[in-house]
């Protein structure tokens, strides 16, 4: 099987070891051999003694590491510093300054023992939040999908568009926060009224099992913040006779007249917290609201969708330092009327 095998690489390669052994044995001389292989007569006579010595796994390629090394440390000192490395987990600098040994030393005897690399700190516990209910809070959201009638160039690696004008579909999917339970739906788009309908199909489906939803959660992408979505939001509330939300802007920084409740985090029209479990609101859709931040975002890092609910603000748009100004006028007011003609 040797003999008749050609080598894939020629030289020094394992195939080539075998070829020039395979050729002695058949009954040529090692300088024949040697030449036919391109070899030295030395390197000829070396592959037949390690040929006779371990056979013909003897021939595979050795790591060049020295057989006696009159310089390394002895297994008592090596282990000294794996002992050390562990109980302390200091560097080789560190390492070298305790055991006066040079870093580089130290540095070897570490990778030799694998423990070169800091162990990895476990990871924090997650801080996360799961309502206690079916129906108390439902995430929705949109995937879309790119169509095609058949395998195109990313799976065939060829280039050729195979799928143009294809089109696109819409997975609209609805999540509920505490069971996990996931509802997709294809549909042609993400606008508004496409919303609503799978909306208003999962509403339906979950009030069929006696388990009506409370609170919808949503980012603010265009069909959710469309009329038609929100006049559905507003239908069920009324239908389940829930206190009606008071709308902010769509998007953008929360207004003054509730930044004092923004502080803390959500305000008293956002989700309550699943981890203290208060009082919930009456049974009912709650609108577009947003889930409870953790303990390390709540202050700085309000969600996309808390933007669009928020409480009651004063009309128009108060300009900044207004009351700074209205106080010194009445203070100069007062002082025109208490002063003689």
């Amino acid at each position: 099987m040797i003999e008749g095998r050609r080598p894939v690489r020629l030289r020094h390669s394992w195939e080539a070891r075998c070829r020039l052994v395979g050729l002695v044995l058949s009954g040529q001389s090692p300088q024949a051999a040697c030449v036919a292989c391109g070899m030295s007569r030395a390197t000829a006579y070396r592959l037949l003694r390690r040929y006779r010595e371990e056979g013909w796994d003897g021939l595979r390629d050795r790591a060049p590491i020295a057989k006696r090394c009159p310089h390394r440390l002895s297994a008592e000192a090596e282990a000294q510093i794996v002992l050390l490395r562990r109980q302390t987990g200091w560097g080789p600098r560190s390492l070298s300054a305790a055991l006066g040994r040079p870093a580089s030393t130290i540095w070897r005897v570490l990778r030799r023992y694998d423990v070169s690399r800091a162990e990895r700190q476990p990871r924090p516990p997650a801080n996360r939040y799961e309502y206690a209910a079916v129906g108390e809070l439902v995430h929705l959201d949109i995937k879309k999908l790119g169509r095609f009638w058949q395998v195109g160039k990313q799976a065939l690696r060829d280039g050729v568009r195979r799928n143009y004008g294809a089109g696109w579909s819409f997975a609209h999917v609805a999540v509920d926060d505490h069971s996990r339970h996931a509802t997709v739906q294809l549909r042609t788009s993400e606008r508004g009224a496409d919303c609503a309908a799978f909306t208003a199909e999962v509403i339906r489906t979950y009030a069929e099992h006696g388990t009506p939803i409370r609170r919808i959660l949503t980012d603010n992408g265009g069909g959710y913040r469309s009329d038609v979505f929100r006049a559905l939001l507003n239908q069920h509330q009324s239908a389940t006779s829930a206190p009606a939300p008071t709308p902010q802007g769509r998007t953008g920084k929360p207004k003054r007249s509730s930044a004092s409740s923004n502080a803390n985090g959500p305000t008293a029209t956002s989700t309550p917290q699943a981890a203290t479990e208060p009082e919930h609101s009456p049974a009912g859709c709650a609108g577009t609201t947003t889930t409870d931040h953790t303990a390390a975002s709540a202050a700085t890092h309000p969600s996309a969708a808390s933007h669009t609910l928020r409480g009651p603000t004063s009309s128009g748009r108060r300009r900044r330092g207004c009351g700074r100004y209205a106080g010194r006028a009445a203070s100069a007011a007062a002082r025109r009327a208490g002063s003689p003609g």
